[in-house]
């Protein structure tokens, strides 16, 4: 009995330094082969446009594995530039705009930053709402790190994309929005 106690003590205390909820010991999402790491894709969603202009949708997007908050935000931008990939769906961010920068702060606000290109006349009030909850939505609700961002373009606060919404202020999720 002693012998047993002795050896469960042991293995405790060899173990002890290690994380047994680590992906060694517990598969969650990286599997382990030898010194290379691969990691499941993340399956996150780009919001756009519905058909009828009315609401946005979610489309699911897969993103490279591992990134930081930082690099998952601008290839969550570029996915909307990009466009949806689905019939049925129209885009938000015409495909001539270009990021100048994203900064994520420690307080949850984010800050992204686009040429001028974004600015378009003739948008209605209702598609530049959509077009700012797009970018709002797909940022917030895809990267743990973002509670509020807010719309630069070439560096500095605009008042408006199209003379109706006005960006000024930090925009937060707005799921009444989504279809």
């Amino acid at each position: 009995m002693r012998y047993i106690f002795f050896s469960m003590c042991f293995v405790l205390l060899v173990l002890s330094p290690y994380d047994l909820q680590s992906p060694c010991f517990a598969e969650k999402n990286i599997i382990i082969d030898g010194n290379n790491k691969q990691q499941k894709p993340f399956n996150g969603y780009l919001y756009f446009i519905d058909r009828n202009g009315r609401y946005l949708k979610a489309i699911e997007q897969k993103f490279a594995p591992g990134q930081s908050p930082h690099d998952l935000g601008l290839s969550i931008i570029e996915g909307l530039i990009r466009g949806p990939s689905l019939k049925g769906f129209k885009r938000t961010l015409p495909k001539e705009v270009k990021i100048n920068a994203l900064f994520i702060l420690d307080n949850g606000q984010a800050f992204i930053d686009f040429d001028k290109n974004i600015q378009i006349r003739g948008y209605s009030a209702r598609s530049e709402m959509l077009i700012v909850y797009s970018i709002v939505n797909s940022l917030i609700l895809n990267v743990e790190e973002i509670n509020r961002v807010k719309i630069l373009i070439q560096g500095e606060t605009a008042q408006t994309l199209s003379g109706h919404i006005n960006l000024d202020c930090f925009y937060e999720a707005n799921m009444l929005i989504i279809q």
